[in-house]
């Protein structure tokens, strides 16, 4: 059985713009030696980039995303 998967256009802009970010902004990170203090200062306005584009991400709680972005459930 074949499965065919898509992508809505909307949603591969989104997918761009995170790869786009995990590798320009997170992934130097991990080569750097922080301590926690210096690692939340330095990723603060990271999670606040995030927020702004409506996304949820794991660092951040799911009623900190940005207001306007609705989130939809199913089940």
């Amino acid at each position: 059985m074949a499965w065919d998967f898509s992508t809505e256009p909307e949603f591969e802009e989104k997918l761009a713009w995170m790869r786009d970010f995990v590798r320009e902004e997170i992934i130097p990170l991990e080569t750097l030696d922080l301590d926690w203090a210096t690692f939340a200062r330095i990723t603060a306005p990271l999670k606040e980039q995030v927020k702004e584009r409506g996304l949820w991400a794991s660092h951040l709680r799911p009623s900190s995303v940005a207001a306007g972005s609705a989130r939809s459930s199913s089940g």
